[in-house]
């Protein structure tokens, strides 16, 4: 659920995803900004995302699926500062692109010595510059949120306006959509249907089928949404689009992706970031990996692949992962996945930081 802050859908938004580690006072600031009484500044708002409980493994969910596209505010606690679990977060964010970052140093009506504060915020900036974040521009900004009265909120507020970009415009990038069903109708034509990941369609563009075997280029001749005729579909939307250039179904499968030519290719091996659900996520306890076999969700694909390298710890946590497929998928650095194990059931999530072969 999205919790929104004076939010006007006919304004630019500026979005921030709230992490932290346990007892970091995430859900109170969180509340302290949804409280706040329609704070807005220059024609944008506010829309917080956050998520239902406050452990790191959420905060590590939180950066993967829905930060990298807004930005992320740090909640760091005064009496502790820098912890082990905040430092992966941040070194997490910085792997996968969360380019606008800004730290909010809570609990500080604990810690009130003026000289402590700056040790802390020393701190902070230290962590900003060894994960590559230029730590003089970052803001960082100390209060309470229980006693937002202070200014703290509207301070962050005010700092995240000045310094975080408005959200990405999908419709403005090259087209992709990622194929969920293909239809073969008489006459040897060809349907394929999806949802928009970003971009915009015409009839009578030039795309390109990525994966599942060589690249194929195909013209889009008609295209339907809810059995309506339309001449044009942008990111979010979904849409089925009659194709020519490939014959039947044969020819295409769940998995695919329709693209602008040469803005995505498709690979064998990659690296990424992954995140192991604990047992608490999963529903019982898992041997994360039990064999050198991986089963991969990209987009609409699922796919077996075999795991090569695996630095972590080995259970629930942060890892590096290299991984081979058994033949080219279409991928790019930012993409989400998720990795299952042979009953289906979920165990880590994962963003591609780098493609290879």
């Amino acid at each position: 659920m999205i919790t929104s802050v004076g939010f006007d859908w006919n304004h630019p938004a500026l979005t921030a995803a709230y992490v932290g580690e346990p007892g970091a006072g995430v859900s109170a600031l969180r509340r302290a900004v949804i409280e706040a009484t329609g704070y807005e500044a220059r024609g944008r708002d506010f829309c917080g995302m956050p998520f239902s409980s406050p452990p790191w493994f959420d905060g590590a969910m939180e950066l993967m699926w829905s930060a990298r596209d807004s930005g992320a505010v740090f909640v760091i606690p005064a009496p502790t500062g820098v912890t082990a679990p905040t430092r992966a977060l941040v070194e997490l964010a910085s792997r996968i692109g969360v380019a606008d970052v800004a730290v909010f140093v809570s609990k500080t009506d604990l810690v009130t010595d003026p000289e402590l504060h700056a040790v802390v915020e020393l701190e902070v900036r230290g962590l900003l510059d060894d994960c590559g974040y230029p730590a003089g521009a970052v803001p960082v900004v100390f209060g309470s949120a229980l006693t937002p009265e202070q200014g703290c909120v509207e301070a962050l507020l005010r700092a995240i306006e000045a310094t975080f970009t408005t959200r990405r415009n999908r419709a403005a990038e090259p087209f992709l959509m990622p194929v969920e069903d293909v239809f073969g109708l008489p006459g040897r034509r060809t349907i394929m249907t999806g949802r928009v990941e970003r971009g915009t369609v015409r009839i009578g563009d030039e795309l390109e089928l990525v994966g599942g075997g060589p690249v194929r280029t195909v013209t889009v001749t008609a295209m339907e949404m809810f059995r309506v005729s339309v001449g044009r579909a942008e990111a979010g939307e979904n849409v089925g689009l009659r194709l020519r250039g490939i014959e039947g179904c044969e020819d295409a499968e769940r998995g695919q992706v329709l693209t602008m030519p040469g803005s995505v290719g498709a690979y064998r091996e990659f690296e990424a970031w992954v995140c192991i659900r604990p047992e608490e996520a999963v529903g019982r306890a898992i041997t994360f990996p039990s064999t050198r076999e991986g089963r991969f969700l990209f987009r609409a694909m699922d796919v077996h692949g075999e795991i090569l390298t695996l630095e972590g710890e080995g259970g629930p946590g942060l890892a590096t992962l290299t991984a081979r497929l058994p033949a080219p998928v279409p991928l790019e650095p930012g993409l989400r996945f998720t990795m299952r194990d042979r009953t289906g059931s979920g165990v880590a999530d994962g963003v591609v930081t780098r493609v290879g072969e």
